[in-house]
């Protein structure tokens, strides 16, 4: 009866599956596996929930959030095929590989969200100027900048989760390698003209902030 009121509880997407043909596979996805009926199924299954996670990702208006969502969900599939040898010998490497792509896509533009952070730490043509534009008030500005978009970012996705914890620390470090050689570099270059406005006024101060994403 638990696998009957499963068939319930997922009503909606099982008829999806059983009305559609296996050979109705929308994604550019060719596969050296056999074509066997349970292959062609297998295939259609996982390209429907693909094609789900898609659709449900643009019901989210902010677009970090929605690579985030189809990121971390397209992950874990292919976590499950590639712990599995008998599923990753019915699926084929370049159907896996193709999913890893897009795992790696979607990573790609959910970390564009943090550009607009670091954006405000590099060396920019005024600074090149030296003279006012290198000085304590445009660097006070600059660092005001960071530190408003800094909190921007990490209270927006504070409630986000990474459930996988290898995932989890592989994302903290990858934003973390991503601002602190700017941010080190920057007090370094301007820490005499920042000076009180430094709420986060060493390396492991940014650290524990980061440390803490993706656990909601």
């Amino acid at each position: 009866m638990d696998y009957i009121d499963s068939i319930v509880d997922y009503k909606q997407i099982l008829t999806l599956l059983i009305v559609r043909k296996p050979l109705q596979i929308d994604l550019d996805f060719s596969t050296e596996s056999s074509n066997s009926p349970l292959v062609l199924h297998l295939l259609c299954i996982i390209e429907t929930l693909y094609l789900n996670l898609k659709a449900k990702s643009k019901h989210y208006k902010d677009a970090a959030l929605s690579n985030f969502f189809v990121m971390n969900n397209v992950h874990y599939i292919v976590h499950r095929i590639k712990g599995s040898f008998e599923l990753r010998e019915m699926i084929g490497e370049e159907f896996t590989n193709r999913l890893a792509n897009e795992y790696n896509l979607t990573a790609s533009f959910y970390l564009n969200s943090w550009k607009g952070v670091f954006d405000c730490l590099e060396i920019d043509c005024f600074e090149r100027l030296g003279g006012l534009f290198a000085g304590s008030f445009f660097s006070r500005l600059r660092f005001k900048a960071f530190q408003a978009r800094f909190k921007e970012v990490v209270e927006a996705q504070s409630g986000w989760i990474l459930a996988e914890a290898e995932l989890r620390k592989e994302f903290r470090i990858l934003v973390l390698l991503m601002i602190m050689p700017l941010y080190t570099a920057f007090l370094h270059r301007h820490g005499k003209n920042v000076g009180r406005l430094k709420q986060f006024g060493n390396f492991c101060d940014v650290e524990k902030v980061v440390m803490c994403l993706f656990e909601g």
